[in-house]
Formats: C-alpha cells, sequence, structure tokens
C-alpha cells in the first residue's frame, strides 16, 4: 500500500467514538479512506467520493443488508 498521499492529511475519528476502537477516516482530493484504528498499519479500504457518500447515506436511511 503506498502511504505517501496518507502523510500529508489527518487521520479523523468520530467524535461518539469512546475507547479507540473506531474506524478512523481521511479525505484526500481524489478518494476517501476508511480504516480500523485498532490496526492503522494494516492498510485503508480507499472509495471514490461517490460511493462514500452513498455508503453514508445507506447508512442513516438504515438500508444496508445484513448477512
Amino acid at each position: 500500500m503506498d502511504n505517501s498521499r496518507e502523510t500529508t492529511r489527518a487521520w479523523h475519528r468520530a467524535s461518539r467514538c469512546i475507547g479507540g476502537d473506531c474506524l478512523e477516516m481521511m479525505i484526500t482530493d481524489d478518494e476517501v479512506l476508511v480504516r480500523d484504528s485498532k490496526s492503522p498499519g494494516t492498510g485503508a479500504l480507499r472509495l471514490a467520493p461517490g460511493v462514500w457518500a452513498d455508503l453514508l447515506d445507506r447508512v442513516r436511511d438504515g438500508n444496508l443488508d445484513r448477512a
């Protein structure tokens, strides 16, 4: 994984994150990165901004399939 672009940006956690076991996100010019705060060195999920926005909308609306 190329972390060179990540070093100039900051990772953010939700304000409701308690205890440090949370997802962290970083927004760059062309993607949204999401990682596990417990294992930040294992990599990040990289999403296009439109995909991230769709995911957030689906979470807010409760429209996610649970397998």
